[in-house]
């Protein structure tokens, strides 16, 4: 496998990153105790209607997290 891809070059668009400026990617943690409840939002596939009718009712005291899929199977991905 190592010599079928030993000659391939990187596709452009494509940021190689060496292993030592992996700090500049690499996750921070981040103190949200200010916050009154962290809000983790998954999959959302496409489903825009109800996102915009919960995010509505945004509460700035809040911290909301999108985990997962934006796009893909629901019936409004435009």
């Amino acid at each position: 496998m190592y010599a079928q891809l030993a000659d391939n070059k990187v596709p452009s668009g494509i940021t190689v990153i060496k292993p030592e400026d992996l700090a500049q990617i690499w996750y921070k943690p981040r103190d949200l105790s200010a916050y009154k409840k962290v809000i983790h939002i998954g999959d959302i596939h496409g489903c825009y209607k109800p996102l915009k009718e919960y995010l509505e009712k945004i509460n700035p005291q809040n911290y909301y997290i999108f985990l997962g899929d934006y796009i893909d199977r629901g019936s409004e991905n435009a």
